[in-house]
């Protein structure tokens, strides 16, 4: 009887281990989404400074997954806007109050933005060009990849300058800084120009040098 009731007992804890682990299974798995709805609203507001008090507004109340898509993106719309304090603290919160969420890795790429100050390099620079572009906002994403382009054009890295010129391009795009992106853009790429081939006269002397021999003749 012991012997059974040994067994008994150890079939049943057995059966109950396996349904744990089915229950493990077939339970659904939380994953972060993305952005709220909000944040396309807050796009829309009539300067970034707005649209951060919109973000800052819905954090009240906001759910465990919302939350730090709002402070992110309420922390770019103060950069963007000039304020650099609110945008460091808002993006530093990110990073390090939401270790788990997908928003942690794009506040790093804001705080390393901010940390260039128009010009990266180093760490700073190996941040930038390392992280993914998962889940970055575009208007962020676009002056990341303008202050790699000129970190890569200062090493004279033409082909790799054009490379990130084309992501700054295409993440600006749809944005309210789009203009201000390509115009940018568009100036990289003009200093990328091969220089213009030198004129040469039909019997292969320079054209400057035309050009001053016709003037000392029409002196003499």
């Amino acid at each position: 009887r012991r012997l059974a009731g040994s067994a008994s007992r150890a079939g049943g804890m057995m059966s109950f281990g396996m349904a744990f682990l089915w229950l493990l299974a077939v339970a659904p798995v939380h994953a972060a989404g993305g952005p709220p709805a909000v944040v396309k609203k807050a796009a829309a507001a009539e300067s970034p400074r707005t649209a951060a008090a919109l973000l800052t507004e819905a954090q009240v109340g906001a759910s465990e997954d919302d939350l730090p898509w709002l402070v992110l993106y309420a922390a770019e719309y103060a950069r963007l806007a000039g304020d650099t304090g609110p945008a460091r603290e808002g993006f530093t919160r990110v990073a390090a109050d939401f270790a788990q969420h997908t928003a942690r890795e794009p506040a790093k790429v804001g705080l390393a933005v901010l940390n260039a100050d128009g010009r990266a390099d180093g760490n700073t620079l190996a941040t930038l060009e390392v992280i993914s572009e998962a889940g970055v906002p575009g208007t962020l994403n676009a002056d990341r990849w303008l202050l790699v382009a000129a970190a890569r054009e200062a090493g004279q890295e033409p082909g790799r300058v054009r490379e990130a010129l084309r992501r700054a391009e295409a993440s600006a795009r749809g944005t309210p800084q789009a203009a201000r992106v390509m115009a940018a853009v568009g100036e990289a790429r003009k200093r990328l120009a091969p220089p213009a081939a030198a004129k040469v006269a039909a019997d292969g002397r320079p054209g400057d040098l035309v050009a001053i021999e016709s003037i000392r003749a029409g002196l003499a």
